[in-house]
């Protein structure tokens, strides 16, 4: 059976293609956070016991945040162009591209453990649509940088712990 961890932050990666499995470059990663949001939860309990009986997920979605410093403007142009456009021609200007279509993205993350007896832990979502596109926030003295949010369609664990 594989070990994992202890993973450092410090190892993250980030990959992001596009629904034609084209690489889109990012840029430089800070962080990254893929979790599971299970939605609204329903319990079930009854008058004879104090012990839930039952429980119940509305949804079950794929969520992803990370940060990137320096980055490429190619991300921005995919967003922008929309699901069914062309970001070489649509991706500079909202108004070329007047569309309800969403851009899906494919994201891998993934970090590296700290030894070398451990496995690297490495999750993909596919179908992912940010909520919004960060272009930039400037302060005085802070380096730039910009926090994609987004939901996805899909999870796998692409190398994960071994079954036991």
């Amino acid at each position: 059976m594989a070990s994992f961890g202890p993973f450092y932050g410090n190892t993250g990666t980030i990959s992001v293609t596009d629904s034609d499995d084209t690489d889109i470059p990012v840029g430089s990663l800070q962080s990254i956070e893929i979790m599971i949001d299970v939605g609204e939860r329903t319990e079930y309990f009854s008058a004879d016991t104090t012990l839930r009986e039952a429980v119940r997920h509305s949804q079950i979605v794929p969520e992803v945040t990370f940060t990137i410093g320096a980055w490429d403007v190619e991300l921005h142009r995919q967003f922008i162009a929309g699901g069914d456009g062309d970001p070489s021609t649509d991706g500079d200007t909202l108004s070329s591209n007047d569309s309800t279509v969403p851009t899906k993205f494919n994201i891998t993350g993934s970090v590296a453990p700290v030894d070398d007896n451990s496995q690297a832990w490495q999750v993909e979502v596919t179908g992912v649509d940010f909520e919004g596109i960060p272009l930039f926030a400037a302060e005085t003295g802070e380096f730039v940088g910009s926090e994609f949010t987004g939901r996805g369609d899909d999870l796998e664990i692409v190398q994960g712990p071994d079954p036991v």
